[in-house]
């Protein structure tokens, strides 16, 4: 199984409502700035409720890059008289055009699915109605799953965008972060044995990092280039940006990992 990642990546939103003012606004605006003057091009608001707030809070953060990007949404925006336009819009929505219809025309039409087993169900019929975009979720926690569904968006011509890559923060440590923070709420000290149980399926990642030429977070970049899939990473700071958003610093995966993934033949945690 050979790999054909594209090497871009997606900055995505995530799915946090947009801060009205203050501090959180400025760094999540800074961020997104960072992302794209790295030479990121391809936005992604799906996730974030408000799609108008959304539209408008990355259009003032991209600046003068805003006519360079792919944004991706939810929904087609409306967008004042006279305002920049970025350079592609592709609307996903939940269900996939029809065949025949003008949506299914459309070279930025698509289609969002909200879990990965309704992908599983439907991208095949998605594709083949004309969807150009098909955004699934997924990591590598679901390697032989995503490994077996790219393939079917893939020979349809159609962009496949990974959403969620690093899991809800397990492949970049905010999980585990959180897990053993200060909680007030916490009635009993920290079960590490639980914790070990839970982490168990990114501890049998582990492999993807032992040559040290790439970190998890960039393990996970790199797998959905693997199966030619768009990255749409929420990423939290700069320093993330700096650590798997630049491209050319990230080592692909190679044959044997790839395989070993589709496989699910991972290590094993001993109880």
């Amino acid at each position: 199984m050979s790999s054909d990642g594209s090497g871009r990546i997606a900055v995505s939103l995530g799915p946090a409502p947009i801060p009205l003012a203050g501090p959180l606004r400025v760094r999540r605006a800074a961020t997104i700035a960072g992302a794209l003057r790295s030479g990121l091009r391809i936005l992604d608001l799906t996730d974030t409720p408000g799609p108008a707030t959304a539209w408008e809070f990355a259009r003032d953060a991209a600046a003068e890059l805003w006519t360079d990007l792919t944004v991706v949404v939810a929904e087609a925006p409306t967008g004042e008289p006279g305002s920049p336009a970025p350079a592609r819009v592709a609307v996903v929505r939940p269900n996939a055009p029809a065949p025949g219809t003008g949506a299914a025309r459309n070279p930025e039409s698509g289609v969002r699915f909200s879990e990965l087993g309704a992908a599983e169900a439907g991208i095949a019929a998605a594709a083949s109605a004309g969807a150009r975009w098909v955004a699934v979720p997924g990591s590598l926690l679901a390697a032989p799953r995503l490994i077996s569904l790219a393939p079917l968006a893939r020979r349809a011509g159609a962009e496949l965008l990974l959403t969620n890559p690093h899991a809800d923060g397990r492949l970049d440590g905010l999980w585990l972060n959180d897990g053993l923070g200060i909680d007030s709420r916490r009635t009993h000290p920290v079960d590490f044995r639980e914790i070990e149980r839970a982490y168990a399926p990114v501890l049998a990642l582990r492999f993807l990092t032992e040559s040290r030429r790439r970190t998890l977070p960039q393990a996970a970049v790199a797998f959905a280039w693997a199966i030619g899939a768009i990255p749409s990473v929420r990423f939290r700071d700069l320093a993330q940006v700096a650590a798997f958003g630049r491209p050319l610093e990230i080592a692909p995966l190679a044959d044997a990992e790839l395989e070993r993934l589709s496989t699910g033949d991972l290590p094993r945690r001993a109880d």
